[in-house]
C-alpha cells in the first residue's frame, strides 16, 4: 500500500501540480487517506482492534465535516494550484471523511463481535470540545472573506487537534502490543500533519488581518498543528523504535 500510494502521489503530483507547493495540503489529506486505509484493513482482515479508539474516528469526521463545509463552498483556505482547482482536493477530503466512517463502522462491528468496548470518552474531552468552540469565533482569519467559513475551517482545525487524544490515551490505559497497521494509522497522522505544518508555517503570515497589528489566527493554527505534533510524539519515538530494530511495538502502562 505504501508502495502504490507513493505511485498514485507522484503521477498525480506531475499532471495535476506540477509539484505546486500549495499541493502540500491535498498530499496531506492522501496520506491521512492511507492511516485510515490501513485502519479499515486491520478491521477487515479480522485483526485485534480492541484498542482501537471509536470517539477518535468521531472526532475525525467532525472535524473533516467543519473543514469541507469551508472548503467546498469558499476557496481561502483551499490549495491555489490545479489540485485545488480541479476538484482533487475536495475528493482526497472527502475520500478521507468516508474511509474515517468507514474504519468507524468496521472498528465497531468487530469490538461487537469480540465484546471489547473499551473506548472511554476521558473526562476532559467535553471540556476540550468547549473550549475549541469558544477560541473558534475568537480566533478565526478572514480568507474566506464570510465569518460562517473562517469560524468552521478553524472549528476542523481545533477538533481535528485533539482528535488523536482518546486514541493515545487509550493506548495508554491498556498498554500491550500494537498491532502493526494501528501503528501505521497514528504514523501516517503524524506524517499528514508534518506536511500540514510544514505548508501553514510558509504561509500563516496571509493568515493576519489587515488591520490587526498581531497576527493571532496565524499564530492560532501553528500552534494546534504544533500541538498535533506533540501530542503524537511520544508513539512515534517508540514507533520508529520499533521499526529501527524491526521489533513489536509495545506500549508499557
Amino acid at each position: 500500500m505504501y508502495g502504490a500510494f507513493t505511485g498514485i502521489a507522484l503521477i498525480l503530483a506531475q499532471c495535476l501540480t506540477q509539484f505546486a507547493f500549495s499541493a502540500c495540503l491535498t498530499l496531506s489529506s492522501g496520506i491521512q487517506c492511507l492511516g485510515f486505509s490501513l485502519l479499515m484493513m486491520q478491521a477487515y482482515n479480522g485483526r485485534d482492534v480492541s484498542n482501537v479508539s471509536r470517539n477518535s474516528l468521531v472526532l475525525y469526521v467532525v472535524a473533516l465535516g467543519f473543514r469541507l463545509f469551508a472548503t467546498l463552498q469558499y476557496a481561502g483556505y483551499q490549495p491555489l494550484d490545479a489540485s485545488g482547482k480541479n476538484g482533487l482536493y475536495h475528493t482526497v477530503e472527502i475520500v478521507e471523511m468516508l474511509l474515517a466512517g468507514g474504519a468507524f463502522m468496521l472498528v465497531t462491528k468487530a469490538q461487537e463481535k469480540h465484546c471489547c468496548f473499551s473506548d472511554e470518552t476521558p473526562k476532559g474531552m467535553l471540556i476540550l470540545l468547549t473550549i475549541c468552540a469558544v477560541l473558534a469565533p475568537l480566533s478565526h482569519a478572514h480568507l474566506n472573506n464570510d465569518k460562517l467559513g473562517d469560524i468552521t475551517w478553524i472549528m476542523g482545525l481545533y477538533v481535528e487537534t485533539i482528535a488523536m487524544i482518546p486514541q493515545l490515551y487509550l493506548l495508554q490505559k491498556t498498554g500491550g502490543e500494537v498491532e502493526a497497521l494501528h501503528g501505521h494509522y497514528i504514523a501516517s497522522t503524524f506524517a499528514s500533519r508534518l506536511v500540514t505544518m510544514y505548508f501553514w508555517y510558509d504561509c500563516y503570515v496571509e493568515l493576519r488581518h489587515p488591520d490587526a497589528a498581531y497576527n493571532l489566527p496565524g499564530s492560532m493554527v501553528i500552534g494546534a498543528q504544533a500541538l498535533q505534533l506533540l501530542v503524537i510524539a511520544d508513539f512515534m519515538y517508540l514507533y520508529i523504535k520499533s521499526v529501527r530494530y524491526n521489533k513489536k511495538l509495545i506500549i508499557e502502562i
